[in-house]
């Protein structure tokens, strides 16, 4: 076992290696194939640590309490002056490999097939108090995190336009982390998103992704692509005899000595009249001050519900809200696991999605809020 975690670590390297070599001669083909590969390998090599590190916890716990019962002493001691003990070991060590190494194996595709897919629709109810009739029924796409970048190109991207298109919505909601690179590396796989249609408009706020890839050229390429950018600021949507209010946060860790500095206070401004307050922030941690500032509803991506069961178990230290509906005092915030991936192309647990949101009535029934643990974050 330890001759093959080397071997598959040591190839993986390799791989990952030429995959970088790959993308800086500008052969992306290669490049998707060999780092997809390559994570592969290091995902099966830590599935296999991970699985061998608890059969041997479990063995060591065994032997300890079998070898308290006197029946179990007196058989081992008569297997062994057989010659049968070691063999039986040996036999049960190869198989439990064979089937550790497969189980991984598997493991490890099924999440990177899950990383690398387009995303499925998720249809979420959002149930507002008094929703004006004019208003029941109204759509919103929400997209967020696509993380352009090798695997996700510009077909992957062009198939979910077309896919969120097919929903005919009435609001299109871009909540940040577009992509994990600068504009002009990757501005021919990220143009499909120009085509993006909805009948209200479409609305975009910055991640923490934008400021790592030069954030003012983000902003102005949406623009170009026909989004409002909301930083900090509303727009107030006439609907019927109704009126909608989008606002819209810079990311929750953006400078704070600049002209971003996050504020859902700032985003309400005066429109605190409107029938309801939509609210559209990266990072569900804004979910505090929006209560304060008196949204009814948030929709925040970033956590990508976890991506695998481990990274959802350790974010959850500093991030209460993970994947979902929750409700914090009067402010409901729905997290989507996002449509792309961040790291390894890897999914497990946390499928990608497309999120349709739909407003209704909380007169015409009921929908299960998990509540935030408000002490488990900062509050603003």
């Amino acid at each position: 076992m330890i001759f093959f975690i080397t071997l598959i670590t040591i190839l993986s390297t390799i791989v990952l290696f030429c995959s970088c070599l790959a993308y800086a001669f500008g052969n992306y083909l290669l490049y998707d194939w060999t780092n997809w590969a390559g994570w592969c390998g290091i995902m099966i090599v830590i599935f296999v640590i991970i699985g061998t590190t608890i059969i041997k916890t479990l063995e060591a716990f065994a032997s300890v309490i079998l070898k308290k019962f006197s029946f179990f002493n007196k058989r081992s001691e008569a297997d062994a002056k057989e010659g049968l003990n070691h063999e039986r070991r040996q036999f049960l060590q190869y198989s439990m490999n064979i089937g550790l190494i497969v189980a991984s194996s598997s493991l490890a595709v099924h999440g990177l097939s899950n990383g690398l897919s387009l995303p499925e629709v998720k249809e979420i109810d959002i149930e507002i108090e008094n929703l004006p009739s004019d208003l029941e029924g109204l759509s919103i796409v929400q997209i967020t995190d696509l993380h352009i970048s090798s695997a996700i190109r510009r077909n992957w991207v062009q198939n979910l336009v077309e896919r969120v298109n097919v929903l005919d919505p009435d609001i299109i909601a871009f909540t940040g982390d577009i992509a994990d690179n600068v504009y002009a590396e990757i501005s021919y796989d990220a143009a499909p998103l120009a085509g993006l249609t909805a009948r209200l408009g479409k609305f975009f706020v910055t991640g923490n992704h934008e400021y790592m890839h030069g954030v003012e050229e983000w902003i102005q390429e949406m623009e170009n692509m026909d989004f409002t950018v909301l930083l900090n600021s509303h727009r107030l949507i006439p609907h019927g005899c109704s009126l909608i209010l989008i606002g819209g946060v810079a990311d929750y860790s953006a400078p704070s000595h600049s002209s971003h500095a996050s504020s859902p206070v700032e985003a309400m401004g005066d429109g605190f009249k409107a029938d309801v307050k939509i609210l559209l922030a990266h990072q569900p941690l804004s979910v505090y001050e929006a209560a304060r500032a008196g949204f009814d509803l948030q929709l925040s991506g970033h956590t990508h519900g976890g991506q695998f069961g481990l990274g959802s178990w350790l974010r959850s230290f500093v991030q209460p809200f993970q994947s979902g509906l929750y409700k914090y005092k009067n402010t409901q915030l729905y997290v989507s696991n996002g449509a792309g991936y961040v790291g390894p192309p890897v999914r497990l647990g946390a499928p990608s999605e497309i999120s349709l949101l739909k407003l209704t009535d909380a007169g015409r029934g009921s929908i299960f809020l998990k509540s935030g643990r408000s002490n488990s974050g900062r509050e603003n």
